[in-house]
């Protein structure tokens, strides 16, 4: 299917059904169980609802974005469909710079006072005011035009940045006053969502529930309760799912489970979302060369990667374009077509080293003309697949002359390193999104890496400092896409565009195709996303879960 003709918005409105408080729903008659559900394991939850502080583990649960709510919900695995929120309806002016949002005259925050655009622009003036906050959105003004219009102008196009819009909670007028909102404790929620905190021995350091509330603008959620458990560690996690005791988690399943599979009530369903790249330190030498990067990805044999390091269950990239195939088949040019074999081709890659001016040495390993023997780290968190991933890739590096070695870290560390630039190489999973543009910028936009500082992305430092043609190109690419309405032409060729760049210069070297891991037990709750019914990706992420959430109901099993 052409991209621009998958691009209709879902519009179906919601009645809204309100109340005068935000109360939890105390049901008549049977009462349908909770949902438990466990997106990260977690160890310990603090009694922190604050939905900007993304360094919480309860933020990590996602439990907040079941409170507090964005202006749009959108669904990753369909390019541009957005479905609308507390927003009804958006439109952008002919120069594409302001969008303004018809809000929802019904929705009402837990403490029953009236949700407005007031609070919107409240929210938006927090990302302007507060760069701590990382958001994307170069924000002009966000201005309340009217009680239920708000106005958010930006300094360039904002067709693509609805995406980033779409997953800003919005929070209510004075929400963290006098506080940096990055870092305050947030133990009285008070939001428009489904859900509330009934009361505050609800949130406890090894359980979290939140009560559906009967005045949501919606009405009644169907799920009555849901609770967020603290586990220590995956394997915990995989055992009380595996037990009955968790409806929704996501993990990695090793080999108990082909993806897509479902026995005894529990699904398993596992939707490539985005590319795991071998990102090469473009600020080092021999990094910074193309026919090395090219050499290194002949050389890996991604069919062998895909079932070593993931059971198979991240398919091997089919393309070098960074495009995740077939989702994005329509964007691919005929060049990238068929540019990547299943296999590695040891041939080429030697002949690519030898044209370098390497020779392979006593040992075996390629040296340099002055007989040196670059060493290639490859620097992943220990203890997830990618640290399994660079194991698996360092010996097939070692197998084809390449002296690499992985090198695994802790989590904190590794994400350090990535941002100031002190790793020869990792694999890191591409950005998420509703568009294959999100990728293409997370590894081509040089304005993410700033004082020699990566932030959400660039990981390989492609800037001027490293490669100005490349990063002038890619930037010229990026803009165009921006510039474009949506479902026009023109985005169309720039994703294109896009693809063949990272094809033919190899910024990144695409390995593998990235999954939503997401498995769901079908034992008291039914209307999961699923291969046939592909409403939203399968794992419990904020803040798209709550749509999930809503669309559940019990089980007749």
């Amino acid at each position: 299917m052409h991209a621009a003709s998958r691009r209709a918005c879902l519009v179906a409105l919601v009645a809204a059904t309100l109340g005068v408080h935000g109360e939890p729903v105390e049901a008549g008659g049977a009462t349908p169980p909770p949902l438990v559900i466990v997106a990260a394991p977690e160890p310990r939850l603090p009694d922190n609802f604050n939905p900007f502080a993304v360094t919480s583990s309860l933020y990590a649960t996602g439990a907040p974005f079941y409170i507090y709510e964005p202006l749009v919900q959108y669904n990753e695995l369909q390019d541009g469909q957005y479905y609308p929120w507390l927003a009804k309806s958006w439109a952008f002016s002919s120069s594409g710079d302001t969008v303004t949002f018809e809000l929802r005259s019904g929705a009402r925050w837990d403490d029953g006072s009236p949700f407005s655009a007031a609070d919107v622009a409240y929210t938006f003036n927090l990302l302007k005011q507060y760069p701590d906050l990382a958001s994307p959105l170069p924000i002009v003004s966000a201005v309340a035009t009217t009680r239920l219009t708000f106005t958010l102008t930006l300094s360039r196009p904002a067709y693509s940045y609805l995406y980033y819009i779409a997953k800003v909670p919005i929070v209510k007028v004075g929400f963290a006053a006098h506080h940096d909102p990055l870092t305050y404790v947030d133990r009285a929620p008070d939001g428009t969502g489904p859900y509330v905190l009934a009361k505050a021995s609800d949130a406890t350091s090894s359980r979290v529930v939140l009560s559906a509330r009967r005045s949501y603008w919606q009405g009644e959620p169907p799920v009555p309760k849901l609770v967020f458990p603290a586990y220590p560690d995956q394997a915990a996690v995989e055992k009380a799912f595996a037990s009955g005791k968790v409806d929704w988690a996501s993990f990695y399943p090793g080999n108990s489970q082909p993806g897509g599979r479902s026995a005894r009530g529990t699904g398993y369903w596992f939707p490539p979302v985005n590319v795991v790249a071998f990102e090469l330190n473009l600020a080092k030498h021999p990094e910074d060369q193309l026919g090395f990067r090219e050499a290194v990805s002949d050389a890996l044999d991604r069919t062998r990667l895909s079932t070593s390091a993931t059971a198979g269950m991240e398919p091997p990239a089919t393309s070098l374009s960074g495009l995740v195939l077939p989702r994005d088949a329509s964007y691919l040019t005929a060049k990238d077509t068929r540019d990547v074999a299943a296999h590695a081709d040891p041939a080429r890659s030697a002949a690519l080293m030898r044209a370098l001016g390497y020779k392979r040495g006593a040992r075996g390993y390629w040296t340099n003309q002055a007989g040196e023997i670059p060493v290639l780290g490859i620097q992943d968190p220990a203890g997830t697949l990618l640290g399994s991933l660079a194991g698996s890739v360092a010996a097939q590096l070692r197998a084809a002359g390449f002296p690499a070695k992985a090198n695994l870290v802790s989590l904190g560390r590794w994400q350090s390193d990535l941002a100031t630039g002190s790793f020869d190489s990792s694999l890191v999973a591409g950005a998420r999104g509703p568009s294959p543009f999100y990728e293409f910028r997370g590894w081509l936009d040089a304005s993410l890496v700033s004082h020699g500082l990566a932030r959400g992305g660039d990981y390989e430092h492609l800037d001027a400092s490293t490669d100005p043609s490349l990063a002038a190109l890619a930037s010229r690419e990026l803009a165009a896409y921006q510039a474009s309405p949506p479902g026009t032409a023109g985005e169309d060729s720039s994703l294109a565009a896009l693809g063949n760049l990272v094809a033919t210069y190899l910024p990144v070297v695409p390995l593998l195709y990235g999954v939503a891991w997401g498995e769901h037990s079908t034992a008291r709750w039914a209307g999961w996303p699923t291969g046939s019914g592909p409403y939203e990706p399968p794992d419990p992420e904020g803040p798209y879960a709550e749509y999930t959430v809503l669309q559940l109901s019990p089980s007749s099993s």
